[in-house]
């Protein structure tokens, strides 16, 4: 079902991050997972081929903008969804952005 909500193919726990020399990959946000009763830090691993290293940097500083609930996250989401549309992942945190920094 994660896969399903937030568009990756492929999810991996924090713990298992950092059992990797030099893992290359993405936060996705801290979920509870199936099976699970408490929630982990979990992450999109990247491809071993470049090409995409500008794109990734731009997401993980987009992501800390979001941890942080700084309203330039909504901006920094939408900047990078219109260089890579495709990004699921990019666009599941668009919505989150867009849901958070609504006003009530």
């Amino acid at each position: 079902m994660t896969r399903e909500i937030i568009g990756t193919r492929i999810c991996v726990a924090e713990s298992v991050v950092h059992s990797i020399d030099n893992f290359r990959g993405r936060p996705i946000g801290t979920l509870v997972l199936k099976g699970k009763s408490q929630a982990v830090r979990c992450y999109e691993p990247a491809s071993m081929e470049g090409g995409a290293d500008g794109f990734v940097a731009d997401y993980k500083a987009a992501f800390s903008l979001l941890e942080v609930g700084d309203p330039k996250a909504r901006q920094a989401f939408a900047a990078l969804a219109a260089q890579n549309p495709d990004d699921a992942l990019t666009l599941f945190h668009l919505v989150v952005c867009s849901r958070a920094m609504k006003p009530m």
